[in-house]
């Protein structure tokens, strides 16, 4: 009787842990069907972003939206965020410039040499300036972000993604700008490089002294033809 009870416990206890393992795993794979959906529709609207990104000002994509329903499922909803990314491009630029090394100071912490200091004061103006002139008042870079969510019992799981948007129309239209002073150095730096072509029937020809230098093939003495050039000859031939 005792070895009865003591069997049904084991199979009961063997029952409850195979029905405790199969129910994780389809808790685990509705998981990972239900992310694996929610990455896809994350990555359908950020294509949808990239499209906006190419054909709107791209100050316009700014934007907050939260609670958002897709129009083929009510099951996930999304959030979109797209920001702006306040990067020191400019210091950035200053500093691959500049060497990105320490300015030397002397022992009271002043530069110790002004000069430099000065000089490297008026490049970094020259790139703000610059920087300020091709971007204006508008964002360098955008970061949008997504999050897709879906019920999950008594909770709410979500995924999400996070994009990196640059101002490109803008660099295109600055490069567009300076594509004549390019021509023009690339043209100066051909002719510059271009070969001298030489004719080839002197190419190989022999050069004659007396032809180069008359004083080098002098007329005989006595001869009345001296000192007469015939024909581009001195000789009077």
């Amino acid at each position: 009787m005792i070895e009865t009870v003591i069997a049904l416990a084991i199979v009961a206890f063997l029952i409850v842990e195979v029905a405790a393992v199969q129910g994780n795993a389809i808790v685990f794979s509705d998981y990972g069907r239900n992310i694996t959906e929610a990455t896809w529709r994350a990555r359908r609207v950020l294509s949808q972003v990239e499209y906006h990104w190419r054909s709107k000002p791209f100050k316009e994509l700014m934007t907050h939206q939260t609670d958002q329903k897709f129009e083929d499922s009510s099951e996930y909803s999304y959030s979109l965020e797209i920001v702006e990314w306040k990067f020191p491009f400019a210091k950035l630029l200053e500093m691959a410039v500049g060497g990105g090394g320490k300015k030397k100071t002397d022992a009271d912490g002043n530069p110790s040499d002004k000069r430099s200091s000065k000089g490297e004061s008026g490049s970094n103006d020259m790139i703000e300036a610059a920087v300020k002139q091709i971007f204006g008042d508008e964002p360098i870079f955008l970061t949008a972000h997504v999050d897709v969510s879906w019920p999950e019992g008594a909770q709410k799981n979500s995924t999400g993604m996070t994009y990196l948007l640059t101002n490109q129309a803008k660099i295109s239209e600055a490069i567009t700008q300076l594509k004549p002073v390019y021509d023009a150095w690339v043209k100066k730096v051909a002719a510059a490089n271009k070969p001298k072509v030489e004719s080839p029937l002197t190419k190989n020809a022999p050069v004659d002294p007396g032809a180069v230098d008359p004083a080098a093939n002098p007329p005989p003495e006595g001869d009345p033809n001296a000192g007469l050039i015939r024909d581009g000859h001195p000789d009077g031939t």
